[in-house]
């Protein structure tokens, strides 16, 4: 049941509490004698700030954590404290420091050499971090733990290894999507620097768009993401990029049978500015076209992507940051047509300090996904689609450090959607040029979220977001229906069609059982009012991304999550347990048969309701020469349509109950890197067409009760090695080859099932036969990788 909050209800709630705190925020409420010491925690090589580092004081057991930023601040009484630094991969930093007034000091730390030799996979800044946070459900890879993951066909991707956590689940073979605790794909929110990335696949889900070499860290929330996010019910995932090096030039790239890649980065002001350029493409089509028949090399299969970064320091209290993506897939057969896709971000940030316990953050945000398909068939006639969404987003963020056990974060976002839902035009005179109007919509929200420390046992963030939706003409909206005639109610423009307000809770509360063990509980409640929409359960360049209307309502969950957190052997070890159940509500999907791009879209749109539950298990190895990880996860995801299925319940498209991963890294020596990574998981649903007929030379299948059948078991083994040869060109310039094999026994897991056109009919005299297809073989890589 939806919270009964009227609109001025939930702003004018909101805009006294944004106004108290704001007030407050300027408001010296510690005693006279309380000093504030403040500042960044950086990579001493590089200039970069480190996120989620520790500075803690040892003789009060209080600290803070470096936000997302690298900044910092605590509030002490005066006194001569010893202030400790850590982060792991670093050299622990131990300075007193007499506080008599408030100060700001900025900690360098100095990659730890001890390290060089063994792995790390943990993004935690210290030990037992992840015990003590309130975070659940969380996983995180930082720049220097992405060299250290496997590469598969030469790339080490993110994604992929998301693809490998508990929890979540993979698309189809090759597929970058990913499902979390039983959400869809469109249920994540993807961001690049703040940005969202609307589909993040490259070669249909061969690669992700986000280029290894250009990323900082990535950080994926699946149990509950701070109230400063919202418009997605599964999960967060945060990707930041590479702010540069400002203290000096440096590149690194890699040359290999699929791709390249190239990033360079350097100071433009020592110490004060620096930029971050990288670039990558395939050739696919090069590689291949020598192992196809003559009369079909005409074709041109490639992606590329380019990321940059500029940033400069003004002053001690504000530094501006300019980052934006571009990147494209090219698909296309002489005289057949084609399709190509891609995305454009661009952010720009100001980051100002009020004071030394107030630090903001404000963004003006542009992004935008779009496709383009063609295709020309044997009489010649040509048609088109296309389609796509577009974003400006602006965000205002403050996060205020009251003491070391209360801080808060508070702030306002508003983006301005501009859907395309799908152009259709030809010539072939087979069907009308169907256009579409660009639907407007506009998304806000207004949150607030404090993290509580009470006494040295009990953690608490509790939080709200209220967000708000409100759809503007000109929109022709679905009235009612007559007969086989649909009526419409058309609206002028700027007229206001349609709003939604409603409140987010969230809390996550952390129970600390012992120094290396705790209890973790959170609810969450997240409200979506974008959805894309597809005939098909597979993830394609041409899913239609729509916006909440007078017929199609939001979407909403609420999660519940306990866990159990251990760590063995002085955080050599890391256990987890966590248990989720969710339910969903209006979720969305096509009625059977629907066109997507040649039939009205409302008419066709059914709505109803699931549930997902399920418990997760992992073990990690963080360091040494051997590391990784072990996770085992039951799950199921269960929807109920009253217009489908006869009203029964079905097991979702993501719906598998059973998903095993192994992950192990080893480093022998220097020189040699070896991993392998073996994955299992039960079989994806699907429905079984059980008859079929004919119209105008198409088949059309009729489908029995939905995903009855499933797929044979999905399983992978994956291996790779990488060699750093003794003899470089220089003290600088290093080099390395990576040899990489996908799917080393050559298991032919199902990628797409449906009817295929035969020339020769069967004995029956029947041209279609419904056939299941393999993606992968066995895949070989080799690439050159380099660095000076």
């Amino acid at each position: 049941m939806l919270f009964n909050f009227t609109k001025k209800k939930c702003i004018f709630m909101s805009i006294k509490i944004l106004l108290a705190l704001f007030f407050l925020s300027f408001t010296q409420l510690q005693a006279q004698s309380q000093y504030s010491i403040n500042g960044f925690v950086k990579d001493s090589n590089t200039g970069e700030e480190l996120i989620g580092a520790t500075v803690y004081v040892p003789s009060l057991k209080l600290g803070a954590t470096t936000n997302s930023y690298g900044f910092y601040s605590i509030s002490l009484p005066e006194g001569n404290y010893e202030f400790n630094v850590q982060f792991i991969g670093y050299d622990r930093i131990k300075r007193t420091i007499e506080l008599k007034e408030n100060q700001s000091i900025d900690f360098n730390m100095t990659p730890s050499a001890q390290n060089l030799e063994e792995v790390i996979i943990t993004g935690e800044s210290q030990k037992d971090q992840n015990v003590r946070n309130t975070t659940t459900g969380i996983e995180k890879i930082t720049a220097k733990e992405i060299q250290s993951i496997p590469a598969l066909l030469g790339e080490r991707d993110i994604m992929k290894v998301f693809q490998l956590t508990s929890g979540v689940k993979s698309g189809t073979e090759g597929s970058a999507g990913i499902f979390v605790r039983g959400g869809k794909t469109d249920q994540n929110l993807i961001i690049l620097d703040e940005a969202p990335v609307y589909n993040s696949s490259h070669v249909g889900g061969l690669f992700s768009v986000f280029n290894p070499d250009a990323i900082k860290s990535a950080t994926l929330s699946k149990g509950s993401f701070s109230s400063k996010h919202g418009g997605r019910l599964s999960s967060l995932l945060d990707i930041k990029m590479k702010e540069g090096n400002n203290q000096k030039f440096h590149a690194q790239g890699g040359v290999g049978l699929i791709s390249s890649r190239l990033m360079v980065e350097g100071p433009i002001v020592k110490g004060e500015s620096s930029y971050m350029v990288s670039g990558r493409r395939t050739y696919l089509d090069i590689v291949a076209k020598p192992f196809i028949e003559a009369d079909k090399r005409d074709f041109q299969m490639y992606f590329f992507d380019l990321n940059a970064k500029v940033n400069s320091w003004i002053g001690s209290k504000d530094r501006v940051f300019l980052s934006g993506y571009f990147g494209r897939d090219i698909f296309s057969f002489k005289d057949e047509g084609g399709f190509d896709w891609g995305n454009k971000t661009a952010t720009a940030r100001w980051n100002h300090l009020f004071s030394k316990k107030l630090f903001s953050n404000l963004s003006f945000i542009y992004s935008k996904y779009d496709y383009r398909i063609t295709s020309e068939d044997h009489k010649g006639w040509k048609s088109s689609l296309t389609g796509g969404v577009e974003d400006i987003n602006a965000k205002l963020g403050f996060q205020y450090f009251l003491n070391p056990n209360i801080s808060f974060n508070y702030g306002i976002d508003f983006i301005k959607h501009r859907f395309f839902p799908g152009d259709v035009s030809g010539d072939s005179g087979a069907f009308t040029d169907l256009k579409k109007d660009p639907i407007n919509g506009y998304e806000s929200g207004i949150y607030l979220s404090s993290n509580i420390s009470i006494g040295s046992r009990i953690i608490l963030e509790p939080g709200v977001r209220v967000s708000g939706f409100t759809l503007i003409g000109p929109f022709k909206s679905m009235d009612r229906v007559e007969g086989n005639n649909v009526l419409y109610k058309e609206f002028k423009d700027g007229e206001i069609i349609d709003e939604h307000y409603n409140p987010e809770p969230r809390v996550t509360a952390t129970f600390m059982l012992s120094e290396t063990s705790s209890l973790k509980a959170a609810y969450t409640r997240n409200i979506q009012f974008i959805h894309t929409l597809k005939s098909t359960s597979m993830n394609t360049p041409a899913d239609l991304w729509y916006p909440s209307t007078l017929n199609i309502s939001p979407s909403y969950s609420n999660q519940y999550v306990l866990g159990y957190y251990q760590n063995f052997k002085d955080n050599l070890l890391q256990f987890s347990a966590e248990a989720y159940y969710k339910n969903m509500e209006n979720l969305k999907e096509f009625r059977p048969g629907t066109v997507v791009f040649a039939s009205e879209i409302e008419p066709n749109i059914v709505e109803g309701d699931g549930y997902a539950y399920g418990l997760e298990l992992s073990l990690k190895k963080i360091s040494g020469k051997l590391t990784g990880w072990v996770n085992y996860t039951y799950s199921r995801v269960i929807q109920q349509f009253d217009d489908l299925n006869n009203g029964k319940e079905f097991p979702a498209f993501q719906d598998r109950p059973h998903d095993v991963n192994l992950v192990l890294m080893y480093k022998p020596s220097k020189r040699v890197e070896l991993s392998a990574l073996w994955t299992y998981q039960t079989g994806q649903p699907y429905t079984l067409p059980i008859q079929k007929y004919y119209s105008n030379e198409m088949v059309i299948p009729i489908y029995s009760e939905l995903n009855k059948k499933r797929f044979k078991d999905y399983h992978r083994l994956d291996v790779a090695m990488t060699l750093h040869p003794k003899k470089t060109l220089s003290r600088r310039f290093k080099h390395s080859w990576t040899l990489s094999i996908y799917n080393l026994y050559g298991r032919k897991n199902t990628f797409i099932q449906g009817f295929a056109y035969k020339k020769d009919p069967d004995q029956y005299g029947r041209k279609y036969k419904y056939e299941k297809y393999s993606f992968f073989g066995i895949v070989p890589t080799i690439t050159f990788n380099f660095k000076f």
